[in-house]
């Protein structure tokens, strides 16, 4: 379906519509009608109270009515959204054109041929895109502000983390020093328990007791095979 096609379809729905808008308000007035107009004369009074109540009635069908249409315009407005998004298109409207009293007329000539006898249809062209504004000098500036507060602002979370950072590498370095100040005193201490041990090894008194201990053991040696000279089962009683 091509794209005048799509309009007919549609221009032919909303004339439906229309007419069946406007047979409600005919049956709101006639109501109103049958129900106030019953004598056969009546003062100005009358005639303003009924006319009020025409009014009054008259309003809340019409008001429906437009809300009516309004929403269903609204549902084929989504449907085409939907569509357009499927094939990743974005859809931008101009609403201001909707209040163009010259392409409001365009379209009103465009329906009108649409659906007449004489067969030329005049084409309705796209109104091309508006061309925007650039930003204000106001906007500019307001813009420029924040861009600087955000730069700002980066500076600030960066300065603070920077710092952050180091205060724990301060603390890192501080327990790297202290658990090296803390293995140093540590093999000072076992080379110094080395050191009195040796010296304690090769001291006078204890190179004296080792001496000692030697000589009682070789004289124990000597009363062994001495007892054992003497009595020979003395080497089975000592197995």
């Amino acid at each position: 379906m091509n794209q005048e096609d799509e309009l007919k379809k549609y221009l032919g729905f909303m004339r439906k519509q229309r007419a069946d808008s406007i047979k409600e308000l005919k049956l709101t007035l006639k109501e109103v009608a049958e129900r106030r107009v019953v004598e056969t004369t009546y003062n100005c009074d009358d005639v303003r109270d009924i006319l009020h109540d025409a009014t009054v009635n008259c309003e809340a069908t019409f008001q429906s009515e437009v809300m009516l249409h309004s929403h269903m315009n609204m549902l084929l407005i989504q449907q085409y959204i939907t569509q357009a998004s499927k094939q990743n298109v974005a859809l931008k409207g101009d609403i201001r054109e909707l209040e163009d009293r010259k392409r409001l007329a365009e379209a009103a000539l465009f329906e009108e041929s649409l659906f007449s006898s004489t067969g030329h249809i005049p084409e309705l062209k796209m109104k091309p895109d508006p061309v925007e504004a650039g930003p204000s000098p106001t906007e500019t500036k307001l813009k420029s502000r924040v861009e600087e507060l955000e730069k700002a602002l980066l500076q600030l979370k960066l300065s603070t983390a920077s710092k952050k950072l180091q205060t724990k590498l301060d603390e890192t370095e501080s327990n790297v020093r202290k658990n090296k100040a803390l293995l140093r005193l540590t093999e000072r201490v076992r080379a110094l328990e080395s050191e009195l041990d040796d010296r304690i090894d090769k001291s006078t008194p204890v190179q004296n007791l080792k001496k000692m201990i030697l000589q009682k053991n070789d004289l124990l040696k000597e009363y062994r095979t001495r007892l054992i000279q003497l009595d020979p089962g003395f080497a089975d009683s000592v197995k």
